[in-house]
């Protein structure tokens, strides 16, 4: 987790967040933790609010694996 995150309960959110969207997309945590982050950060940088930002990048990040997964189900075909 990055600089993004400020304190233990903030980070364990994040975490759980990044967790069960990996878990769901079958896509390595890492992986996930990677655009989490980075939709994380650009939503910073706009946000007046910060008590909703776990849940749009969380779903910001959904959205991108599955653009990502169908992508590469286009390439199978």
């Amino acid at each position: 987790m990055n600089a993004a995150v400020v304190d233990n309960k903030e980070f364990q959110k994040h975490l759980g967040f990044i967790h069960l969207i990996a878990e769901a997309s079958g896509v390595p945590d890492e992986e996930v933790e990677q655009i989490y982050n980075a939709e994380l950060e650009k939503l910073k940088k706009g946000a007046r609010l910060n008590t909703f930002l776990p849940v749009l990048a969380g779903s910001k990040t959904k959205e991108i694996l599955r653009h990502m997964q169908r992508g590469a189900l286009r390439n199978l075909l």
